[in-house]
């Protein structure tokens, strides 16, 4: 159970989809996929999983690539690390 709280936070943090292979498997194991809250709960992961890409990675690799001291990322500053990066890519 401890590695599922490591793995929630990497998640959040951006850092690793991990978690979600532990649900899906949890999820196998008492064979939940099968019923209709296993539909829920595939429809729950792609949402987490999309959220995982355009949020908690994104603002995780800007972290990494700006070496910032935070890892949270205020909104106004993000806005403009956003920008300022699509600017960069149209230079290239």
């Amino acid at each position: 159970m401890n590695s599922l709280w490591k793995n929630l936070l990497e998640l959040l943090r951006g850092q690793s989809t991990l978690f979600m292979d532990q649900v899906i498997e949890l999820c196998k194991d008492r064979e939940l996929l099968q019923s209709f809250s296993g539909s829920m709960i595939l429809d729950d992961l792609d949402s987490l999983k999309w959220s995982y890409k355009r949020c908690s990675s994104r603002n995780f690799q800007i972290s990494q690539q700006l070496e910032l001291d935070s890892p949270l990322i205020p909104q106004e500053k993000l806005d403009d690390y956003l920008i300022e990066g699509v600017f960069e890519r149209d230079n290239d």
